[in-house]
């Protein structure tokens, strides 16, 4: 080869590998662009069909609820990383929902949040999602956008259709929202995304009326500590950190144990102590109440498994949550543990506060057919400072009555004739009277004279665990089946 082509071979060799490397770049770029189009392209597991037959929908609005939006959103995830472009995660919470509520009638209520799920659905792109993860709170996921602009539109025009007048029933209700914004990529994980979305919308709702707010580094230090008790709780769960407590009910007359309630509490290993006002909300904001439930209901079964293998017979309450009440399997899962455990179906009662009733009538009458079904008895409990109708107390075969009847009774003569009248209804129904919250001897000796059937508190003893139970039981109690 002539010097001249040598040459010329060096002219050439870099821009022969310069465009060997352009051609190389250009097909990742085109594999990439492939391969974000067909994920996009392929269909959500998750379609409507699904969404009936796996109980993923709000049985109320008839969205999505909070399980199909936890698996729409890990698709979205997915897209958005092969797209290089952003997801959102929007709460949606409204404000003084709970007062229009209670001041006008829960049917009310029901049918504004109704409406409400519609004018969500009528607002959204074709790519967005509206599901509904309880009370009066709402989650929207918005996909396929680049900018933070395009998010604003997004939730001005969601703000703007949500706050229309609306007219249920013939009244005219005035809609006031609160909306949270978290994104991804900037929030990687799907736990998180909406920890940070929930974080946002109190700020929004703190800042005034029908204001959205995006999660920022300021607001970071709340959301941690958010994310901190969700992963405590899951971990809590995980590593068998909850144990529960049992406090007596004793028989008003006679003074033996005729059962037991089960109060659940938190040994956190760094923590130490924490008491179920400071992690049920939590638990419930996380979607995780029902976990803990199960393991509750549970422990009780394999407790009285244990007492019943020793000639002790006892009735052990449990504390139900709404969340837990819109459970459609809720009965199916209580009674397939009582028949592990091959306990009679009258070994538990469960409390329900006499609000759900009135705010949840529908969903009330349904799970009460189905336990009076099981034959599983229902404790109304806050009997007397709710407004809980003639019809609801039907439905259930105890009633307790509030503590906050219990600490008047001995030195307040209307409190003492109201607790009669109370205790009077009770008896006309058939039904079992608890009094809560005895802490002296004039509180019990005034719900003796009123007949009251059993008596709850401090003066009758504290909360013991389980292995303190048989003892207990042995020296104070009558058999119950």
């Amino acid at each position: 080869m002539s010097d001249f082509n040598y040459l010329l071979l060096w002219i050439a060799l870099p821009a022969v590998l310069l465009a060997a490397l352009l051609c190389i770049h250009s097909i990742a770029e085109l594999v990439e662009k492939l391969k974000a189009y067909w994920i996009g392209r392929q269909p959500d597991i998750w379609q409507d069909h699904d969404l009936n037959l796996n109980g993923m929908r709000d049985p109320l609005t008839q969205l999505p609820n909070r399980s199909a939006l936890m698996k729409k959103l890990q698709n979205a995830i997915r897209r958005a990383h092969a797209s290089q472009s952003k997801v959102a995660v929007a709460l949606i919470n409204l404000d003084d929902f709970k007062p229009v509520k209670n001041t006008l009638h829960h049917l009310t209520g029901d049918a504004e949040l109704k409406i409400i799920a519609k004018r969500l659905e009528a607002s959204l792109r074709g790519a967005d999602i509206a599901c509904r993860i309880g009370g009066d709170a709402f989650l929207l996921l918005i996909q396929e956008v680049k900018t933070h602009q395009e998010i604003e539109l997004i939730i001005q025009r969601l703000i703007d259709s949500l706050i229309s007048p609306l007219n249920v029933n013939d009244h005219a209700i005035n809609l006031s929202i609160s909306v949270g914004i978290a994104t991804y990529p900037a929030i990687p994980d799907t736990d998180h995304l909406i920890i940070c979305a929930d974080t946002a919308m109190y700020q929004a709702k703190s800042a005034g009326r029908n204001l959205y707010r995006f999660y920022d580094e300021e607001m970071g230090v709340a959301g941690d500590q958010l994310q901190e008790m969700q992963l405590d709780l899951k971990q809590a769960l995980e590593n068998n950190e909850f144990e529960l407590y049992f406090q007596p009910k004793v028989d008003a007359q006679h003074g033996h144990i005729r059962g037991l309630e089960a109060l659940i509490r938190w040994r956190h290993p760094v923590k130490g102590s924490i008491l179920p006002t400071v992690f049920i909300q939590a638990a419930e904001r996380f979607g995780l109440i029902s976990r803990i439930h199960h393991w509750v209901v549970e422990e009780c079964c394999r407790t009285m498994h244990r007492l019943r293998s020793q000639g002790l017979h006892t009735q052990i309450s449990v504390n139900l949550a709404a969340q837990q009440l819109r459970d459609p399997a809720l009965v199916h899962h209580i009674v397939e543990l009582l028949d592990q455990f091959q306990l009679p179906h009258s070994c538990l009662v469960f409390e329900i506060s006499g609000l759900m009733a009135l705010k949840h009538p529908d969903i009330f009458n349904a799970r009460m057919a189905e336990f009076q079904s099981a034959g599983i008895d229902i404790a109304l409990d806050d009997f007397g400072i709710t407004n809980a109708s003639i019809a609801y107390l039907q439905k259930v075969q105890q009633v307790k009555l509030d503590r906050k009847i219990t600490i008047k009774i001995a030195d307040d003569k209307k409190s003492h004739e109201m607790t009669d009248a109370l205790i009077r209804l009770a008896h006309s129904l058939d039904q079992i009277v608890v009094a809560e919250g005895i802490e002296n001897e004039a509180q019990a000796r005034c719900f003796r004279e009123l007949k009251c059937d059993m008596m709850q508190g401090h003066l009758f003893g504290y909360p013991v665990s389980a292995d303190k139970l048989a003892p207990l039981l042995e020296q104070r109690s009558a058999k119950v089946d």
